[in-house]
């Protein structure tokens, strides 16, 4: 199949039947490819697709793409930072100063830069601080005053990760495997929200291994900041005063409960779910530790969320 009809792909008539493009071909089959001026390549095709020529195209064109997308994203955010700061857009995009801030930052040009920032690479505020009149020269800009945060019991806190080479980049925690200080982690950059944080053994950052350019070392604060949502699960003897005992022993170890799930089993057994709010992994430890002890727990673990609750 020719790349250009294979990038405006939308599916395939097989023996006059319309069928997805991950269908199977037989020996024999008459195939009618489907095209749309507005279908491109996605990057789910790189799982169903056979041949390693198709996935080099396929891989290829997202590069390019992502990268005019970054390239465009970090414009704008440059832009943005340059009225943040009162500089002309306009004066400072035909400046050669703008082309002497990238050769200082490991760039070759101004778009390799904008891509850089696009990607969540690089903070904008680096590059317009060395922009201001009288800053030239200086080796990075200092952070500015941070708005006053939420309290330790606040929600999950981005900034207690810590960013290889730089501390002022966009970053969320992953929603899909609640990353917990003392976790091993890693970064995906997600194309204009910067570092999206993963739990190394996450099956969705594993599905991106592919696109290992995208991804970015990582690593928490000394010092945790704010609490983290950790599932847990218990395993106990379904008796009376079981429940309050086990809220008590969370309680006890300074850990709040978001939410709690009972399920009565028919082997006299119960399941306990909680969302309870931590500190780290050492905190979660010693809560589940406590549960433990309680009578009439037969077990007490962290849930993933890629994981079952208790079999």
């Amino acid at each position: 199949m020719h790349t250009e009809v294979g990038n405006h792909c939308v599916g395939a008539k097989v023996n006059g039947k319309i069928v997805p493009l991950k269908h199977q071909l037989k020996s024999g089959d008459t195939v009618e490819i489907l095209t749309a001026k507005t279908q491109v390549p996605h990057k789910d095709w790189v799982k169903f697709v056979r041949t390693s020529r198709a996935k080099t195209k396929i891989k290829h064109w997202l590069k390019v793409e992502e990268q005019q997308r970054s390239v465009e994203i970090g414009r704008r955010l440059l832009e943005r930072e340059c009225r943040h700061e009162s500089l002309s857009v306009a004066q400072t995009f035909k400046s050669e100063r703008l082309q002497d801030v990238a050769r200082e930052l490991g760039y070759n040009a101004i778009d390799e830069m904008e891509a850089a920032i696009g990607y969540g690479k690089l903070p904008a505020t680096q590059v317009v601080q060395r922009l201001i009149p009288g800053a030239a020269g200086r080796p990075s800009a200092e952070p500015r005053p941070a708005a006053p945060g939420p309290p330790p019991t606040g929600r999950p806190d981005e900034r207690a990760v810590r960013v290889k080479g730089s501390r002022d980049v966009l970053m969320q925690l992953s929603k899909c495997c609640n990353p917990v200080p003392g976790d091993k982690i890693m970064a995906y950059i997600t194309r204009g929200r910067g570092l999206t944080i993963h739990s190394v053994g996450c099956p969705n950052l594993e599905a991106l291994d592919y696109d290992r350019e995208r991804l970015v070392e990582v690593d928490w604060e000394t010092a945790p900041q704010g609490v983290h949502p950790v599932k847990i699960s218990v395993l106990a003897v379904d008796k009376t005063g079981v429940l309050a005992n086990v809220s008590s022993s969370i309680a006890d170890c300074n850990a709040n409960i978001s939410r709690a799930e009972i399920t009565t089993r028919e082997d006299m057994k119960a399941s306990l779910d909680f969302v309870i709010d931590v500190v780290d992994t050492v905190h979660l430890d010693r809560v589940l530790k406590s549960i433990e002890r309680v009578e009439g727990v037969i077990t007490a673990r962290r849930v993933r969320s890629w994981q079952d609750t208790q079999a």
